[in-house]
């Protein structure tokens, strides 16, 4: 008889064990490819989202002009036809009520940085603060045909919470961009009592969902003291230049008081945005440069009570003996003087 040997079954089972792990390992590997293509996917739409943004930022920003109180002119009047004769009417324009010349008289920054006073956070090894509200005046490329667009107008960003998404372990925000041509508008916000007829046009959009972090740093040029100004236009050009002040916040105080021009030279932006599933953030960094170069109006001295009044009295001659009256054309006498009194 022929005796054919097989497998014994210490045999099958180191097989089945060396079979085993091939195919753990094969379909983890596969897990892990397809797990890199979702994370490449979402970063492709991520980085999408954040060109398209950074791109609005850049020519906003770049484009900022000082803010300029609105000029309103008179409406003009038809010309005559042939044989007619012209009409002067005059309207007495009713004087500015109280409400509205303070309103006039109010001051408008050009550029407005608020931040949240209470979300701050570490990145790059820093702190950084969050930006609440970023406003400018700038002008815009963006028109319709056959309808006329406003070129200059007033932009403002602001990031808003979206409670639905957020939870207390991560904070998600959207980022709107609110477009209008009044530009004492800082805010980009809509009037309750104001007719939306006869309102102006306010566009607001979305710019960049499941945001993490935005965040804003303005750079800008220290004011020199009044006393230094002089000194400073006069210094040369081989002094070293110094190094500039970093602020979260910008508003009223900032543009008087502080800093050199009107706006920042720059920004330091700092954002960072959760992918589709959120649950990986990615961050980005640029810095924003502004090319207007405007500098700021001095404040403004306090005039003494007496000194328009000591101003106009300079001018004026005061009379002396020997002069004509103008009212008789007699000549003004000297004053007496008085038995005793030495001259």
């Amino acid at each position: 008889m022929i005796h054919r040997h097989g497998f014994s079954l210490v045999e099958l089972l180191v097989a089945l064990a060396l079979s085993s792990i091939i195919m753990l390992g094969l379909v983890h590997a596969n897990r892990n490819a397809a797990r890199l293509l979702h994370e490449a996917e979402y970063l492709l739409v991520v980085n999408r989202g954040v060109s398209v943004l950074l791109t609005q930022l850049e020519h906003d920003v770049s484009a900022t002009i000082p803010y300029q109180k609105p000029v309103s002119y008179a409406p003009m009047q038809a010309k005559p036809k042939e044989g007619e004769q012209k009409t002067e009417t005059t309207q007495e324009t009713p004087p500015p009520k109280p409400d509205e010349k303070k309103k006039e008289d109010q001051f408008v920054p050009s550029v407005m940085l608020e931040p949240f006073e209470d979300a701050t956070f570490r990145a790059l090894d820093r702190k950084w603060q969050q930006t609440k509200r970023f406003s400018m005046v700038t002008t815009t490329v963006l028109e319709v045909y056959d309808e006329p667009m406003e070129r200059v107008v007033r932009v403002c960003y602001e990031l808003v919470l979206e409670k639905k998404l957020s939870s207390p372990d991560r904070s998600v925000y959207t980022l709107y961009r609110v477009q209008t041509p009044a530009t004492a508008n800082i805010k980009g916000e809509s009037k309750k009592d104001e007719d939306p007829k006869k309102a102006p046009p306010l566009q607001r959009y979305v710019v960049a969902e499941r945001v993490k972090h935005f965040s804003l740093e303005a750079a800008y040029a220290k004011r020199p003291p009044q006393k230094d100004q002089k000194q400073a236009a006069g210094s040369t050009a081989d002094a070293s230049p110094e190094e500039p002040a970093k602020t979260f916040v910008w508003g009223e105080k900032e543009e008087k008081e502080k800093s050199k021009y009107m706006a920042p030279e720059q920004y330091a932006l700092y954002l960072e945005v959760w992918d589709t599933p959120l649950k990986r953030s990615y961050s980005f960094t640029t810095v924003l440069p502004v090319f207007a170069r405007i500098e700021a109006a001095p404040p403004a001295k306090p005039e003494a009570p007496g000194a328009q009044k000591d101003e106009q009295g300079a001018g004026e001659k005061k009379p002396e003996a020997g002069d004509k009256k103008p009212e008789t054309g007699e000549e003004i006498q000297p004053p007496a003087v008085a038995e005793g009194a030495h001259a």
